[in-house]
């Protein structure tokens, strides 16, 4: 491993010293420096954030690609958001991803989070009917679950059998 960080050392930079163990420690160089960059970065970041913590409040699955929603209120953003998009998909896991502006329509079924006050972001939950429950009466709303998720069995049935 020591050779393999030497030579990424090296190489791109151009740097002399017999190695990065030994090298002084690196300055920031101010021309590198891009204030209005780092801004749309640190909004992207902000977007994969609320979009990652909606995907673990309702437990999705990392295999899962739900569809998810970008709503932007002003042109700025909406540019951003568009730009970013391909990075925003691969860090969040998502499937069909899309930005929308302001008056646009989301559909029904989706969780959704506020990223700032111009920023909001939706994730679509599928809901689907799994089995009839003989247990309890139509309709048993605990066999309403999201596509997404893995289990099968009713919540009330099963909590029902573990207290036994």
């Amino acid at each position: 491993m020591p050779s393999y960080a030497d030579g990424c050392w090296r190489a791109p930079a151009g740097y002399t010293t017999e190695s990065i163990m030994i090298a002084a420690y690196p300055e920031a160089t101010p021309e590198w420096t891009n204030e209005a960059v780092e801004r749309e970065v640190a909004i992207m970041m902000s977007t994969i954030q609320a979009i990652r913590s909606l995907r673990a409040q309702y437990k999705l699955q990392a295999k899962s690609r739900p569809t998810l929603w970008i709503r932007c209120k002003n042109t700025e953003r909406l540019s951003i958001a568009d730009t970013y998009l391909p990075t925003i998909m691969a860090l969040c896991g998502s499937g069909t991803s899309t930005v929308i502006n302001d008056t646009a329509e989301v559909p029904p079924g989706c969780a959704m989070a506020i990223v700032d006050d111009t920023t909001m972001v939706y994730v679509h939950l599928v809901v689907r009917r799994s089995f009839l429950c003989t247990t309890h009466p139509p309709p048993c709303l605990h066999h309403e679950e999201m596509a997404n998720r893995s289990s099968l069995v009713c919540t009330r049935a099963w909590l029902t059998f573990l207290r036994r």
